[in-house]
């Protein structure tokens, strides 16, 4: 051998583990969380990484063994059961839920989308826009925390069983107000003050004012008429 002469090794490539046993089937149906396939498996559980839930007709991709999850129904740890990959395609595309870890959903049916949680949060870290021709709320309880709020509103229809307002500076401009209201009572403990172009008061039955001291004056007429009047 010549000493001059060096023999260098080429570097070998790890063999790389094949997956087997993957092929797809069609969904023929369910059962809780087992699906029935149209393959020598039968029935197979849904893999986490298909978020997209398998509906019966959906041509799906199956892998024959891979370990069981504890929580999957009638099987151990140690057995091997077929899982469900990935749907490859729908058999409809009317529906479809796009189920996600912890328990929560997305479902689309007829162009409207659901999100399906206990709880749901939207966190935004400058602003949240919602544009809609309508927009409907429904809840038990309401509660609205803002620091500044600006409403810009046509006309607003509100049936309230009970209202409470709390404010320490209330500021309404209006140019119609109409009221209608079977009892009323105010408790004012400064001023109470009208300003008006006219007032005019009609009451059906009685009226009562007591005061400690009364001033009534008109800068041109004072007309006091009654079928009986009684001063003193």
């Amino acid at each position: 051998m010549d000493q001059g002469q060096t023999f260098r090794a080429e570097p070998t490539c790890p063999t790389q583990p094949t997956v087997s046993g993957l092929h797809a089937a069609t969904v023929t149906g369910r059962a809780g969380k087992w699906l029935f396939v149209d393959s020598g498996a039968q029935r197979a559980q849904r893999a986490d990484s298909c978020l997209l839930e398998p509906e019966t007709g959906d041509l799906v991709l199956v892998c024959d063994a891979l370990p069981a999850r504890a929580s999957a129904d009638g099987v151990s740890a140690s057995m091997t059961v077929p899982y469900v990959l990935a749907v490859l395609s729908r058999a409809q595309n009317t529906t479809s839920t796009l189920t996600l870890p912890g328990g929560s959903a997305l479902s689309t049916t007829d162009n409207a989308l659901t999100i399906h949680a206990p709880r749901i949060a939207i966190d935004g870290g400058e602003s949240i826009t919602a544009s809609a021709p309508q927009i409907d709320m429904y809840s038990l309880k309401t509660t609205v925390v803002s620091q500044h709020s600006h409403a810009r509103i046509g006309v607003l229809d509100a049936g309230i069983g009970r209202l409470t307002l709390t404010a320490k500076s209330f500021v309404s401009n209006v140019g119609r107000l109409i009221q209608r209201i079977k009892d009323s009572a105010r408790w004012i403990e400064g001023t109470d003050e009208l300003r008006a172009g006219s007032a005019s008061w009609r009451i059906q039955g009685h009226a009562h004012m007591h005061t400690r001291h009364t001033t009534l004056r008109s800068d041109e007429i004072t007309r006091v008429d009654g079928s009986k009047i009684e001063l003193g």
